[in-house]
């Protein structure tokens, strides 16, 4: 027994080294034909060809600061290896999509490989970091047009720069207005343009291009004495243009103003309406019967039935709802037939803005009407800060003291209008334009005006930046239906 138990214990020891030795053998096999014993123990083995896995190394994540990076496989070429981190964030961010929810990544050296029909893992992955990167893109692209805004920019300075027209040019021109007629000595104001943020090629005012645009047209420009400025801008921009004996001006009345061509059988008119509804004057009741001025807040001007039959209109009112109690042009408010004596100026402002957009849209709102109606926002005075000595715009820290709240009213009254009506949004740009008004350079009836005019401008001058606004919006219009 002790015989066959010495013999059974030797045969198993030969056993286990043998099979130890074949263990072995084997592993030196395998490294050989290059595969890796960490494989094997951890019982994961390259798939596919065996020479084009040799040509790329295992994958092998590794701590990074703020998530983790993976280090793809790359290929290499010789001695050189060229190697791509992907940096993952582990947080998360909302976009600005309807709840969908995107993970942050951020991507270096980024190329993609692709073997064969089939698509690998890792090339998946950077598909996907593609798309994202797409995604990224198009919200860019919206934010980009987001930003673009006609209203907002800065105002550019060329010390080469010349004026559309020059004011000898315009022999209708206003005294009020005609400031290097009048005597200014400087002509740095004139200038100035305006760059619109986020239009790199912001169309400029052409005067051959905004006739052919107007040909056969009719513009009507109602309001105050802001808008008449306006008028006399657009006209000698207009006439500048042309052969003298080939246009008409008149400008004998004061409530009615116009400019035809009649090459492009076009006009442009100005009606005096600077409230936009009736300001009638009456008798008082005898003995006394007392003048009384009453503006009637639900009655369109008097003259708007000769608005109608326009191909574009442009609307202002404000200055003259903002003027000083002593010198306002009514005694009374009337509304539905009652006589106010006192009223909040928001609320009468609302009253009469109101019957102007239901006169728009009663008479405008048709499919057969292809009228263009824009209102022009106020443009800030400078009487506080005085204008006097101003020979330069001011920078982004003055303080408008105008009144926003008749700026909002008409924002939100053609907000809830049936008929397109365009907010020509000239506040914030005007009011760093306190070197453009006329100060005292302006005449009146003949007459040098004993106060600085700091409410109107010069011409050339900002005005003709209101109109090319117009221009541009028409020139966009065509190009994005291009």
């Amino acid at each position: 027994m002790a015989i066959i138990s010495s013999n059974l214990n030797n045969s198993w020891k030969l056993c286990i080294f043998g099979s130890f030795i074949g263990c072995f053998l084997t592993l030196l096999c395998l490294d050989y034909h290059g595969y890796s014993s960490f494989d094997i123990v951890s019982g994961v083995l390259p798939s596919g060809n065996p020479i084009f896995d040799r040509f790329f190394k295992p994958l092998k994540p590794s701590c990074g600061e703020g998530g983790f990076i993976v280090k793809y496989p790359t290929l290499m070429s010789g001695d050189d290896e060229e190697k791509q981190d992907f940096v993952v964030n582990n947080q998360t961010s909302m976009s600005t999509g309807d709840d969908e929810e995107k993970q942050n990544i951020v991507v270096s050296n980024q190329t993609s490989i692709s073997t064969g029909d089939e698509e690998k893992p890792e090339v998946a992955f950077m598909n996907r970091l593609s798309e994202g990167s797409n995604e990224e893109d198009k919200l860019t692209k919206k934010e980009k047009k987001k930003k673009k805004n006609l209203f907002d920019g800065r105002w550019v300075y060329d010390p080469n720069g010349n004026p559309d027209y020059r004011v000898e040019q315009c022999p209708f021109l206003s005294g009020q207005v005609s400031c290097q007629r009048n005597g200014r000595p400087d002509s740095q104001y004139q200038k100035w343009s305006w760059q619109p943020e986020g239009y790199s090629n912001f169309p400029r005012f052409n005067a051959t291009n905004m006739l052919e645009l107007l040909r056969g047209k009719r513009v009507v420009i109602v309001g105050d004495s802001l808008n008449r400025n306006q008028w006399e801008s657009l006209a000698c921009l207009l006439y500048s243009a042309l052969p003298p004996s080939r246009c008409h001006v008149g400008v004998v009345r004061s409530d009615y103003k116009v400019f035809k061509s009649l090459d492009y059988n076009c006009s442009v008119e100005f009606f005096w309406s600077p409230f936009l509804v009736q300001l009638e004057e009456s008798r008082g009741p005898k003995p006394r019967n007392r003048r009384r001025r009453i503006l009637k807040l639900d009655k369109i001007s008097a003259s708007a039935p000769l608005w109608l039959g326009a191909d574009i209109m442009v609307f202002n009112s404000g200055h003259w709802w903002t003027h000083p109690w002593k010198i306002r042009a009514w005694d009374f408010f009337e509304n539905n037939g009652k006589l106010v004596k006192q009223m909040e100026i928001e609320s009468a402002f609302q009253t009469a803005v109101s019957t102007w957009a239901k006169w728009i849209d009663h008479n405008l709102n048709s499919s057969s009407t292809k009228t263009s109606v824009f209102f022009r926002s106020i443009s800030p005075e400078h009487k506080v800060q005085g204008c006097s000595n101003s020979t330069e715009p001011l920078d982004g820290s003055y303080d408008d003291t105008f009144p926003h709240q008749l700026t909002d009213i008409v924002t939100r009254t053609i907000d809830s209008m049936r008929t397109p009506v365009r907010l020509l949004n000239v506040t914030k740009l005007s009011g760093y334009r306190i070197d453009a008004h006329p100060a005292i350079y302006s005449r009146k009836q003949d007459q040098t005006l004993i106060r600085p005019d700091c409410s109107h401008w010069c011409l050339p001058g900002l005005p003709d930046t209101w109109n090319t606004l117009i221009y541009a919006m028409f020139t966009l219009d065509r190009q994005n239906q291009n």
